[in-house]
Formats: structure tokens, sequence, C-alpha cells
């Protein structure tokens, strides 16, 4: 079925999606345990760990994947989905090293980056997830609209409104 829709890895993709369901199933205690940890101790080390959590446990999740899980059921703050838009800006932005997309599997390189885009955000007393969708945004050509609009953080724990800290909690 994947196929139909030209997906690629589609054969890989529903093995690992079959597979994950079952894994949900039989440790859904564990899991919800997690989440619900990160939704009460929203601090950088918890973020990293829920989403390696989430990496050890569930084929093809890598670092990326686990964090565009996490803010999509509006859980973290700090971590965040890095990709290439990340890089180019943040190599645009002046960042202190040439960064590229092609290793971000790597979860020590992908620590590095992500470890860099926190201080960056500490410095300018926003949260990284706000980065993340100003830089998501600015690459877009058209406005959002309503229909295009696919993740929305609605959460009843966070809402629409993050608080802007000064200082960053980390």
């Amino acid at each position: 079925m994947l196929a139909k829709y030209r997906l690629r890895r589609s054969n890989v993709l529903a093995n690992e999606i079959k597979e994950n369901l079952i894994r949900l199933k039989v440790r859904w205690k564990e899991v919800s345990e997690r989440l619900e940890e990160l939704r009460l101790n929203q601090y950088i080390k918890t973020e990293r760990s829920v989403a390696g959590y989430f990496q050890g446990e569930f084929k093809g999740i890598g670092p990326k994947q686990s964090r565009n899980l996490l803010p999509s059921l509006g859980l973290t703050r700090y971590e965040i989905p890095i990709d290439s838009r990340i890089t180019k800006w943040l190599n645009s932005f002046g960042f202190p090293v040439k960064l590229t997309a092609q290793g971000l599997s790597d979860e020590n390189y992908y620590n590095f980056i992500s470890d860099g885009v926190q201080h960056l955000c500490k410095k300018a007393c926003i949260y990284p997830c706000v980065l993340d969708a100003a830089i998501f945004s600015s690459f877009d050509k058209e406005e959002w609209t309503e229909e295009n609009i696919v993740w929305r953080f609605l959460s009843p724990h966070f809402g629409n409104s993050f608080p802007f800290p000064s200082p960053l909690v980390i």
C-alpha cells in the first residue's frame, strides 16, 4: 500500500510500522510512563533521554524522528527536529563549524548541533522550539493557511502560550 503513494523504502517502512505497533501494544505502560516523565520534567536532559528511549526501542526511529514525535505531542521545548533547513540556516547565521545534513543520523553529531542551537537560544532567551518554527516557516514560499497546517501544539498542558523565558531553565 505504501508503494502506491511512491514512498521510498515502502517495504522497509511497512515492516517497521508493523513491528512498532506490536512493540507499542506490548510496552504501552512503559511508553506512557516515559511520556508522563517528560510532561512533568521539561528539561533538556529529560527531553534528550526520552528521545533516546524512542530511538532505542522502536525500529526506524532516529534522532530526527524522535524529535518530530515528541513536539507533535506537545511535550518538548528544547529538543527539536534538526534537518537540512536548520543546518543551512545555522551555516548562513555563522555557526562556528560548517554543518551538513548528511551526518544527522549519527547521535553524537546530532547532539552537537542540538547543543549549539540550545546555547544560541539560551543567549536569545527563546525556546529552541520557537526558533525551529521560525526557521521552518522562513523556508516556505507560501503563507500558512488552515489547510496546510499539519502539526499543531494543542496540548492542554501548554495550549498556544509558551511564556518566553528569561533566563531559560536548563
